[in-house]
């Protein structure tokens, strides 16, 4: 066993991620925010659309945003499978907020038993994933 975690992030249009970190912060649909360190015992979680915090063994750390998925963790090893990922800096938070507004103004315009009610909340959970991460970095 190492100090070194092998992490690997996969969507699915293909892997996003595949390198080694210190620390994997993520955030969990049941336990809330959680960190996986080397040595950790063995987890699996589902993850809501989150904040994906990667810490490197340089001292630098990566931040991305997670849609819903999955977390498969050990001692040496992070293994996301996720909807979607994207690296916070790559996030244009005006279309972001255009996104949130467009998809409440459709919302507004629907019952909950209409059949795009789920996806329209699914994407609205993404997006503003994606906001809050922008306004925390």
């Amino acid at each position: 066993m190492g100090e070194i975690l092998r992490l690997k992030v996969v969507t699915p249009d293909g892997p996003i991620l595949d390198e080694e970190a210190i620390s994997v912060t993520a955030c969990s649909e049941q336990l809330g925010e959680f960190c996986v360190l080397p040595e950790h015992r063995p987890i699996l979680a589902a993850l809501g659309a989150g904040r994906l915090l990667v810490k490197r063994s340089d001292g630098g750390s990566d931040d991305f945003v997670t849609d819903s998925g999955f977390l498969e963790g050990g001692p040496d090893h992070v293994n996301v499978l996720t909807q979607r990922c994207i690296r916070v800096s790559d996030i244009d938070i005006s279309r972001v907020v255009e996104e949130i507004e467009e998809i409440e103004k459709e919302l507004s315009e629907l019952g909950e038993g209409d059949a795009s009610w789920d996806d329209l909340n699914v994407n609205l959970k993404w997006a503003r994933a994606r906001q809050n991460a922008v306004d925390n970095s």
